[in-house]
């Protein structure tokens, strides 16, 4: 029962990373223009050269730029030093981001490679907050998603992009990476 379960669970998964089943405008576009775009970036070569082989931080760096360049968010948060090259990623999509250690103040990209849900649900709180965090369980993520009222959630079994948009009723997503 378990194996077909998990069988269901990734066809679910693969579908929602297609755009199927996704309702939601807004999700839809992230799902083409930031997870899983169909078209090559200008700086993907300069991306491919920071990342080097370090398959870890890989799929980390192409969702760091994608949501740089994309978002129109001007304040990034690093958490954690785990990924050495996240800084120069982010400043490869938007030039003229500023790196804050406050992301309370809203309208601002967290990234962290530690996984904290106390930190996760204190950042979610802000308006305008885009969170990436790696390392959480499933049922961290479950836990996390309970109590949201509002947000746009995308998960794999050990990362999660969150969207803290109050005009928007909670709706979460399982995608393949």
């Amino acid at each position: 029962m378990k194996l077909l379960a998990s069988i269901v669970d990734a066809l679910q998964a693969e579908r929602h990373r297609k755009g199927f089943g996704v309702h939601s405008p807004f999700a839809f576009s992230v799902l083409h223009d930031i997870i899983a775009p169909r078209y090559r970036y200008y700086g993907f070569g300069e991306l491919s050269a920071l990342s080097g082989r370090n398959d870890a931080f890989r799929i980390d760096n192409h969702l760091l730029f994608h949501i740089a360049a994309r978002s129109g968010l001007c304040r990034v948060s690093l958490i954690g030093d785990d990924n050495p090259v996240a800084r120069d990623v982010v400043r490869l999509a938007r030039p003229s981001v500023v790196f804050t250690d406050n992301p309370a103040d809203g309208h601002t990209m967290v990234y962290s490679t530690v996984p904290d849900l106390q930190l996760l649900e204190t950042y979610a709180g802000f308006q305008g907050n885009v969170i990436l965090m790696r390392g959480f369980s499933v049922n961290e993520i479950r836990k996390f998603s309970e109590d949201r009222e509002y947000g746009l959630l995308f998960f794999s079994p050990s990362l999660l992009i969150y969207f803290a948009r109050r005009e928007m009723r909670f709706v979460s997503y399982r995608i393949r990476m």
